[in-house]
């Protein structure tokens, strides 16, 4: 029978991997590894080390094999000039090998060489390390880096199962903003311009930065270009802001923590003493926004410190960022730190107020997940922490804002074709810092949609929103729809909306010039004839932006009227309603123009006094006179008349009929040039574009 130690063969190591070289002078081989805890948001960490254990074959034989090692992730460490990687090292117990070359995710180690020791049952190890890998995106699942390894150079090569190197689970940084944003007050520069000085007269915001798992928060290591990092970024602030930040912070395990008030935490500038494994962060100068480069302003202390000193922020575009590094921690407490950002500007508008916005994410931050000879390492993807108010169970603190509304179901009412109904929606905070909401609106499937509106659409603290419904687009009947006011943590409104439609009442559909009856802008001062469905009553007005006008014929479809003379053409529009019987119409918008011209027909009188017709016509060479509206009294350029073919005849008058208000008069005479008969006549002004607006064309009849 064929002795089993000649035998090469595969076998399971714990469910993970086994790698077994056989020759005549068989191996045992098994690689295994401690799956280390790195960051979720890590793109070029060091994962656990990989030792192949090898025993049996015979004492003294000399093995020469290579090692190949397949990555799930791809390898990301450093590459030096030939491209390789540098930081891997491997160790071979009484032997030798090259250093690693690099295919990624693959890692290949040649002329690895050494001698069965005596007694056999002696193991020979095979260690590599310093390894970097990473993850591509977070997920709130656990995530795991696994490697498999082969060796080669024996007889029968064999192919190992994968096994993990590395793992994660969720983001590894809590974080929580309390933002104070910019009341309207003002917040003033101190006297003295330290920590204290700022924390007793300058206003405020924080953010609390917690580990999730003890190791989040890691000082330089080997083969690192700086420790972990922080980017705490600011944006919304605007001009004439000014943003101070400490120069060091210490954590909630330093001898007095770095704090404001705004956490309910004693105000401390800060303490830390050496030895004691405290969390000291220092401020980063000349760091890039993404947290690369520049220089720590902090470094440990040999003695017990209290920080004090503060940094202005460069603001660009109402934005500025800064970055602090990790000096010191303990990596057997979760530890906590709160950022303070001081503000200093003068007195604003408070009914402009800032969305203002700030947070931190893990630094340096990049996109290159692969090995590359200049990205900072460590580096992380740009990851929003996980929330850590369930991590420090203060979720319902008075601190934090709370979204209040004043209603949980609207119930609107008006008719088919009818004004639009507004219905108020007051929101309120009912916590601590800035509350900032939005709102969007969404219908049942299968139902009308577009008539609901809420304004403004956005808010910060305590705001009455409008609700606006509009019936034009509607039916008669009951229709529903759902306001959405979303405030992220500080909470969510979900408010249904009833609209019930009735049967239509007063409706304006068109506004137009009383002669012309051409659609488009009226005059301040002018006939406008006003045109819609239910209009007839006893008690009929019509008002532009609120101010009455002059009915001088109502009827259930038509009513005519004088356009106010003190409603401002400059307006360029205007909201008309009509009241009937108290019933009042839509909002109708209706342009507002400076001279929009409309010749009434009949509108020319002859010379006798008679109307001019076809069986009364005027002689050639007489004056006549035309009547219209829309023309501005007094007009407001060179009003022309255009008669047949000449153009541009200037009038003997223009300006208002005087006897009735509302009505314009033109009196021009009639070229000898024309040959009688019927000619076509217009009236033009120049308009704003320098372009002349002129009237509709009637007939003058000639003889």
């Amino acid at each position: 029978m064929t002795p089993w130690t000649c035998i090469p063969r595969v076998r399971k190591i714990t469910g993970l991997a086994v790698l077994v070289a056989g020759a005549a002078w068989a191996q045992t081989c098994t690689p295994s590894a401690t799956a280390t805890l790195i960051h979720a948001e890590t793109l070029s960490e060091k994962t656990g080390d990989v030792v192949i254990t090898c025993t049996g074959g015979t004492a003294g034989t000399s093995v020469a094999a290579s090692i190949f090692v397949s990555y799930s992730n791809n390898i990301t460490n450093r590459l030096d000039g030939n491209g390789l990687p540098t930081g891997i090292t491997i160790t071979v117990a009484g032997g030798t090998a090259t250093p690693a070359t690099l295919n990624s995710p693959t890692l290949l180690f040649t002329n690895i060489r050494y001698t069965i020791p005596t007694p056999s049952t002696t193991a020979a190890t095979i260690t590599f390390s310093g390894v970097r890998s990473g993850f591509t995106s977070v997920s709130g699942n656990v995530q795991l880096i696994t490697a498999a390894v082969t060796l080669t150079g024996l007889q029968f090569p064999l192919q190992g199962f994968p096994f993990g190197v590395g793992l994660a689970s969720q983001a590894s940084l809590g974080a929580t903003s309390l933002n104070n944003g910019l009341p309207c007050g003002g917040s003033g520069l101190p006297a003295t311009q330290d920590f204290l000085g700022f924390a007793a007269s300058s206003l405020s915001s924080s953010v609390r930065v917690t580990e999730v798992s003890t190791t989040t928060f890691a000082v330089k290591q080997a083969g690192d270009d700086n420790g972990l990092r922080l980017i705490l970024r600011l944006s919304g602030y605007g001009t004439g802001v000014r943003l101070f930040v400490p120069d060091a912070i210490m954590g909630n395990n330093g001898t007095a923590p770095t704090a404001t008030t705004a956490f309910s935490a004693q105000l401390a500038a800060g303490t830390y003493t050496p030895g004691f494994k405290q969390l000291l962060l220092s401020r980063v100068a000349g760091a890039d926004s993404s947290g690369v480069g520049g220089s720590v302003v902090q470094g440990v202390p040999a003695a017990v410190t209290t920080f004090s000193g503060m940094t202005e922020l460069t603001v660009s575009g109402g934005s500025a960022f800064a970055v602090y590094e990790v000096m010191d921690t303990d990596p057997a407490a979760r530890e906590v730190a709160y950022l303070p950002v001081f503000l200093v500007y003068a007195q604003n508008n408070c009914s402009n107020a800032s969305q203002t916005a700030l947070g931190v994410t893990l630094g340096p931050v990049s996109t290159v997940a692969t090995a590359n000879a200049t990205a900072p390492i460590p580096r992380f993807s740009a990851v929003t922490p996980v929330a850590d108010c369930q991590i420090l169970s203060d979720c319902s603190a008075a601190y934090y804002p709370r979204l209040i509304v004043d209603q949980t179901a609207i119930n609107i009412a008006g008719v088919g074709l009818g004004a639009v109904q507004t219905f108020p929606l007051r929101i309120g905070n009912g916590g601590g810092a800035q509350l900032v909401f939005s709102t969007s609106v969404t219908y049942p499937a299968g139902q009308a949609s577009g008539w609901l509106t809420v304004s403004p659409s956005s808010g910060i603290n305590n705001v009455t929103l409008l609700l606006y419904a509009d019936p034009v687009v509607l039916q008669p009947g009951t229709y529903g729809a759902t306001v959405t006011v979303n405030a992220g943590a500080a909470g969510q409104a979900v408010i249904p909306v009833t609209f019930t439609v009735g049967p239509i009442g007063p409706t304006v559909q068109a506004v137009v010039n009383a002669a012309s009856f051409v659609a488009g802008g009226v005059v301040p001062g002018s006939y406008a004839a006003l045109f819609g469905l239910n209009l007839g009553g006893t008690d009929v007005g019509v008002t532009f932006n609120g101010l009455p006008a002059t009915v001088v014929f109502k009827g259930s479809t038509q009513i005519n009227l004088i356009v106010p003379p003190t409603l401002a053409a400059s307006l360029g529009a205007a909201n008309v309603v009509a009241t009937l019987d108290g019933k009042q119409s839509n909002t109708y918008r209706q342009a507002i123009a400076p001279n929009a011209l409309g010749i009434f027909t009949p509108g020319i009188v002859n010379a006798d006094g008679s109307v001019n017709s076809s069986t009364q016509p005027a002689a050639l060479g007489s004056t006549v006179a035309v009547y219209l509206t829309g023309l501005s009294v007094p007009p407001t350029g060179q009003v022309t008349v255009n008669i047949g073919s000449l153009t541009g005849l200037i009038p003997v008058f223009a300006g208002a009929q005087g006897s009735f208000p509302g009505l314009a008069q033109v009196n021009v005479q009639i070229p000898q040039a024309q040959a009688a008969g019927t000619l076509p006549l217009t009236i033009c002004i120049p308009g704003l574009s320098g372009q002349p607006g002129c009237s509709n064309t009637v007939n003058l009849y000639t003889k």
